[in-house]
């Protein structure tokens, strides 16, 4: 009786072993960015392929690797409490005008330091508005806020200059 119980022990672990989740990695540090004379830059090491908008599934052209990109504007899909939504930060100014400035600098700041791409993090500094989609769209609402505080990141994208004018890149996170 006793090699019995021993016995059906050992099936069920093995059959726990077997059919347990995979652990996935979190976290790509090819997503990191860095900042050299007041510009971000994201360096890419493996070709990656080129999209017209984060939502777009065509590919448009590639690039190579070995090359540093500058980085135009950077939008992250987040784990927020309204489900996976965008926090777009906006990398370069749209007009003169000091305000607008001051958050473009604001913006780089936290795609430098606050974002932590081999951890999958955002560490969100200040109340940022929530949004459907990672490029605006004419006609739409903001689903909510997000107040300071560290999010997970599913995904990172980066719009960049290129060849065939500005393009985005993308990276799964999570």
């Amino acid at each position: 009786m006793k090699k019995l119980i021993a016995s059906f022990f050992v099936f069920a672990l093995s059959l726990t072993a077997i059919y347990a989740p995979s652990a996935s990695a979190v976290g790509d540090s090819r997503a990191d960015v860095f900042e050299t004379n007041n510009i971000l830059y994201n360096k890419i090491t493996v070709t990656k392929s080129l999209h017209n908008d984060p939502s777009s599934l065509a590919v448009v052209n590639y690039v190579s690797p070995v090359q540093n990109v500058k980085v135009v504007n950077a939008a992250f899909l987040i784990n927020s409490y309204k489900g996976h939504k965008w926090v777009r930060l906006p990398g370069e100014e749209l007009t003169s005008n000091w305000y607008e400035h001051k958050l473009v600098l604001q913006n780089r700041a936290m795609i430098d330091t606050g974002f932590n791409a081999s951890n999958a993090t955002l560490k969100v500094s200040d109340k940022r508005n929530l949004y459907h989609t990672a490029v605006p769209q004419s006609s739409e609402g903001i689903p909510g806020t997000v107040s300071p505080q560290t999010v997970d990141v599913r995904q990172a994208w980066y719009e960049i200059e290129t060849w065939l004018g500005r393009k985005w890149i993308g990276y799964q996170l999570r």
